[in-house]
């Protein structure tokens, strides 16, 4: 059996994905919800984008529909019956369900035209809307005690809109007690509404490779591995990385190699969340232990073939958003611990 010759490596760098003027009234924070921070209709983000705007026109217009009683048992309805991990919806095939039903039950009840947010939903990349704090997904029952945020960037203030169409700025550190729905730019690729793509963007069929690689949120995992390959074994970060908005962090670990005889680096394997066995692995929290292959024998075997004097760099990032406008970056702080045994090892 031959060994590897491999090069663990942090990057700071970014990796492209392959794999997204309101009316408001007057607003001042929730009593229930100290953490919340009152904004002026001219209080808005310095420099929003364009995808913020929109995000934020929709996230009102949802917000207000959810004082209709029907409206609202329907979203709380689906969201629990959603088999797409954190209960998420793709908002456009959502409303679009049934010949488009809840669109137009959406304008109606917002008070504006059908053509202004076929606009905003047309123009806009995949969005999804859920619960992304746990708690909130476990209390929450369709009742109008319930808000609407949105941030197009990790980390900046979330805004936030009650079912009176009140504008809130909220902490974006700390979730309010009262349940929050995200509406953003979607993590998850939808193939189907309400359903999500199970493969990862960069991750490539390996005939060679079989068992099935598994572990959770540092909660461990077990595996039986026949293959010969690199797996990993423990990982280790200083923090998530990801606000309380975006839901479950999503790491992924790509093995990459030169492209060809370019000077360009490419994936030619990733292991994560949403890579097929053995190359599935989940971790939502700092802490992970388990057994996951990263890359096997015959690939690397492969790649040597082609590359003899290209080393292969592992690469760990967290995804963020997915669409062709955002990028998947790179964390540091990370710590891991490598095998080349066909057995499991643990730290």
């Amino acid at each position: 059996m031959s060994t590897f010759a491999t090069r663990a490596a942090v990057m700071a760098a970014l990796f492209a994905a392959t794999a997204c003027s309101d009316r408001l009234g007057p607003s001042e924070p929730g009593r229930d919800n100290p953490r919340a921070i009152a904004s002026s209709p001219e209080a808005t983000l310095q420099g929003p984008s364009r995808q913020q705007a929109t995000n934020e026109r929709l996230a009102r217009r949802f917000a207000i529909a959810l004082r209709d009683d029907a409206f609202r048992a329907t979203v709380a309805r689906s969201l629990k019956a959603s088999t797409v991990r954190e209960g998420k919806l793709h908002l456009q095939g959502f409303l679009d369900a049934d010949r488009g039903v809840m669109r137009h039950r959406l304008a109606e009840l917002a008070n504006e035209p059908q053509i202004v947010i076929d606009a905003d939903l047309n123009g806009s990349p995949a969005i999804e809307i859920y619960l992304p704090v746990p708690e909130h997904r476990l209390r929450w029952r369709g009742d109008s005690d319930v808000l609407v945020a949105t941030a197009e960037r990790d980390g900046d203030s979330p805004v936030a809109f009650n079912p009176a169409g009140d504008r809130l700025l909220l902490d974006p550190d700390h979730p309010p007690d009262t349940p929050v729905i995200a509406l953003g730019r979607a993590e998850t690729r939808f193939t189907q509404p309400g359903i999500a793509s199970l493969e990862c963007e960069t991750c490539f069929e390996d005939p060679g490779a079989g068992g099935s690689g598994t572990g959770g949120g540092g909660t461990g995992g077990t595996t039986s591995l026949v293959n010969a390959g690199l797996y990993m074994t423990y990982a280790k970060f200083d923090q998530t990385f990801e606000g309380w908005l975006k839901g479950d962090p999503e790491f992924e670990v790509h093995m990459l190699g030169q492209d060809g005889s370019s000077s360009v680096m490419k994936s030619y394997q990733c292991a994560g969340e949403k890579a097929g066995a053995p190359y599935q692995f989940d971790q939502n929290s700092t802490v992970w232990s388990g057994s996951v292959l990263l890359f096997s024998q015959s690939q690397l075997d492969a790649y040597k073939a082609q590359h003899p004097s290209q080393a292969i760099r592992v690469f760990i990032v967290e995804d963020d958003d997915g669409g062709p406008a955002s990028s998947k970056r790179i964390r540091r702080g990370w710590s891991g611990c490598f095998s080349k045994s066909c057995r499991p090892t643990g730290i």
